[in-house]
């Protein structure tokens, strides 16, 4: 499985494991072109949220998260706040997470 790697953006002072606004991982599941489940190498905090699974939204109306571009774009992250995500659609997540980041997702190289 292919690893990708999260630049955070905002907030501008996050800091994980894996460096200084840097999230390194794989995506789990596509859930939509729209949207990816991401889990995380490391345990992320952010404020009074901590988790490892994160949903990955495309930041612009146009952009599509597929594997025909690499699942690279601008991403509004969120941290699920459950462990259940698989046969789930898009209202379930944004029902179960919370939003954390703004970042740019692309492949580790």
């Amino acid at each position: 499985m292919e690893k990708y790697k999260i630049v955070v953006s905002e907030p501008w002072d996050f800091e994980s494991p894996s460096g200084n606004n840097t999230i390194i991982g794989k995506i789990l599941k596509k859930v939509s072109s729209f949207s990816v489940v991401f889990l995380s190498e490391s345990i992320l905090k952010f404020n009074n949220c901590s988790g490892q699974l994160l949903i990955l939204k495309t930041r612009y109306e146009k952009q599509l998260l597929t594997e025909t571009n690499g699942y690279e774009g601008t991403v509004a992250g969120a941290i699920l706040l459950t462990d259940d995500y698989e046969d789930k659609d898009e209202a379930y997540f944004e029902a179960n997470s919370k939003y954390v980041f703004i970042g740019s997702l692309g492949v580790l190289t």
